[in-house]
């Protein structure tokens, strides 16, 4: 009986471990400059989203000075991984809340798939926000 206990713990720390070692590659991979693609779905300028340690700071080329930063995170539930972003004002153009937990739905060295279903306030129901971005 005490090893069915030693061997249950020793799973929950590795299963732990090994969640936090996903969120941190993902924040390796994250770290640096992005281009917003335009898609169907995004009518807002053109934008460069930067994360570095813990800072996003998103620029607009077709308007040079004028640039928005917050705070993101990068953790983990289960086996996917969420950016946790906080502080941003609204991409330049469009209204979709950017303040939210992003599920990261692709993750490469040049291409970046993050979504989210939190509405902004009065716009409840009105689905996924689906962004994309390349280096």
């Amino acid at each position: 009986m005490h090893m069915k206990k030693v061997a249950l713990y020793t799973l929950l720390v590795i299963t732990a471990l090994s969640f936090a070692s996903c969120a941190k590659q993902a924040d390796s991979k994250l770290n640096g400059k992005w281009t917003l693609v335009k898609t169907a779905d995004f009518v807002g300028e053109e934008a460069i989203w930067d994360f570095n340690g813990g800072t996003v700071t998103v620029t607009y080329p077709a308007y040079p000075g004028e640039s928005s930063s917050g705070s993101y995170k990068v953790f983990s539930k289960g086996f996917t991984n969420y950016i946790k972003i906080n502080g941003l004002d609204s991409i330049k153009g469009n209204f979709e809340p950017v303040n939210a937990d992003w599920e990261i739905i692709k993750l490469k060295s040049n291409m970046l798939v993050m979504a989210h279903n939190q509405p902004a306030p009065g716009q409840e129901g009105k689905g996924v926000v689906l962004r994309e971005f390349t280096r």
